[in-house]
């Protein structure tokens, strides 16, 4: 499954970041990005980060459905 992820990191380190992983938008102080769920962990364990996939999921029944 796929992650949502913000990753809390400074300008030059979202530049370097920016090579290594898919950004969707970049912000002060962070930028958003979605791995699946190997690369999430891998980025996590060098990076503050922050899961928001939920925000991203509807409901529709007994499932959710979420994409960009």
């Amino acid at each position: 499954m796929e992650r949502t992820l913000n990753v809390f990191c400074s300008g030059s380190e979202q530049d370097r970041l920016s090579d290594k992983i898919p950004v969707i938008e970049r912000y002060t102080g962070f930028l958003l990005t979605r791995l699946l769920q190997e690369p999430a962990d891998a980025l996590a364990r060098r990076y503050p980060v922050e899961d928001i996939t939920d925000q991203y999921l509807l409901p529709a029944g007994r499932r959710h459905v979420g994409k960009f």
